[in-house]
């Protein structure tokens, strides 16, 4: 008692058109279709075949410059790269510029094969979700399952809305995310080496669908691999029912002497006198018998009222009523509830807590297997009240006598080392008084008015407190 005193999951790959088509439209959407301009292989020839040498270069060689994409030196020249991206305009490619000189990835020439995952973005987007960076950890996985040795393809798109150049940068940031994200898991587990790692962009692209959204993509390839099925975190089903009892302590409540009623318990000598002090320096009256239970009740709803105010009050007149019933104060329909679950001390033990279970965790998921029933907290970390929780809880709650804990929630993921889970604490606290409560004003009326004044009336009773947690991690 107290002293009053003081992993997204990928979607499928649509299948792409094999490359056909020769020649290349610029313009940034369909709705400008009367700005564009075709270019056919033939009247790119002739226009480099007609061109007049500069200064003392050889002529160009348009032939050998369409074919392999290298001019007579051996060098890669402009039109083979305008060559390779014709050859994949077939499939719905808009190319509406060059790759701006910003760009810090190098622009595919050729469509990904093997592709095992799909990461999908919002429109402007590179940033990557939980469940998609859940996704990419099961890739890594994957790599080094096969043996680590393979070449990891990244390609990222962007959709065709928008200036030209920056859908260019935007679809190397995309590939960039899921590659620094292929290196560096997020979950822990072991990377690709970025020396394994080709990053590729696109630019704006409506080769995936005509429709804006499932363009604004990036892509794994492997080669050899099977596509890498989703592992977002997924309930389970427990051999036991949920909610499991993780552990329990409550051998004090209602069995210690402060919840004694009306049983006149023997005191020390040196308790006989403090009582005494008290009747005659605050009430003064010789005797503590003679310190009426009107006295006594305005001494202790005082003390109550100034530490914790309307909650202070409401356990004072309760413990008068004398119904000795248990008060219940859950986690977001109480005050004591909430402050309790936001206090020092209750994110102490839960910060107890979560090392436990993770450490547990981290075992099962080397065994292969989770089960949270088999989870354990024997015994759970006691949650007591002090000043520094706030003068309310150390008034009205203080030390308690018992805690359980309950698990009623659990998801987890091994691939990805992470969970999520719910917890469900009831800590219970005798409202009563004993004689090492005898220190302060409020404790003295506290202690008459329970042990010696009515058998009917200030009684005891028990606060319980129901405080729920969510925790979440990698382990």
């Amino acid at each position: 008692m107290p002293a009053p005193a003081m992993l997204k999951a990928p979607r499928p790959t649509t299948a792409r058109q094999q490359p056909t088509a020769s020649a290349i439209t610029y313009g940034r959407s369909n709705s400008v279709a009367n700005s564009q301009a075709v270019m056919s292989n033939a009247s790119v020839a002739r226009a480099m075949q007609a061109a007049p040498p500069i200064g003392g270069a050889p002529r160009l060689d348009p032939e050998r410059m369409l074919l392999t994409g290298q001019d007579a030196g051996g060098n890669a020249s402009v039109a083979g790269f305008a060559q390779q991206t014709m050859q994949r305009a077939g499939g719905g490619r808009t190319a509406g510029c060059a790759p701006p000189p910003a760009m810090t990835c190098p622009p595919a020439t050729s469509c990904p094969a093997g592709v095992i995952n799909q990461v999908a973005f919002p429109v402007a987007s590179s940033v990557l979700t939980a469940a998609e960076r859940a996704d990419i950890a099961s890739v890594a996985a994957a790599w080094h399952a096969a043996g680590s040795g393979i070449r990891v393809r990244v390609d990222g798109y962007a959709s065709v809305e928008g200036r030209c150049d920056r859908n260019w940068l935007l679809s190397c940031r995309r590939a960039q995310a899921v590659a620094a994200e292929l290196e560096h898991p997020t979950g822990g587990v072991p990377g690709v080496p970025r020396a394994f790692i080709d990053v590729f962009a696109h630019g704006g692209t409506s080769e995936f669908s005509p429709a804006l959204p499932p363009n604004r993509i990036a892509t794994i390839s492997i080669p050899g691999l099977p596509p890498t099925p989703p592992t977002p975190p997924t309930p389970l089903a427990p051999a036991c029912a949920l909610p499991v009892l993780l552990g329990a302590n409550d051998g004090g409540c209602r069995k210690d002497p402060d919840f004694g009623h009306f049983d006149f318990p023997k005191i020390t000598t040196s308790s006989e006198a403090k009582l005494t002090a008290w009747a005659y320096h605050l009430h003064g009256r010789p005797f503590r018998s003679w310190v009426t239970n009107f006295e006594c009740e305005l001494e202790l709803d005082i003390v109550l009222r100034g530490l914790a105010g309307g909650e202070g009050h409401a356990a004072f007149a309760h413990f008068a009523a004398g119904t000795g019933r248990d008060v219940e104060h859950r986690t977001g329909s109480s005050t004591l509830a909430n402050l309790a679950t936001a206090s020092p001390s209750f994110r102490a033990t839960l910060a107890k807590v979560k090392k436990a279970i993770e450490e547990q965790l981290r075992d099962q998921a080397a065994a292969g297997a989770f089960d949270p029933c088999a989870l354990s907290l024997q015994p759970p970390p006691e949650t007591h009240f002090t000043f520094a929780d706030g003068t309310t809880l150390k008034a009205v709650i203080g030390g308690t006598q018992g805690e359980s804990v309950f698990l009623t929630r659990f998801t987890g993921s091994i691939s990805a080392r992470t969970y999520s889970l719910d917890l469900e604490f009831e800590i219970c606290d005798d409202f009563g008084v004993d004689e090492d409560d005898l220190y302060a004003p409020g404790l003295f009326a506290f202690w008459v008015l329970q042990h010696e004044r009515s058998a009917t009336r200030y009684a005891p009773f028990v606060h319980r407190l129901v405080l729920t947690a969510t925790l979440s991690g990698a382990f």
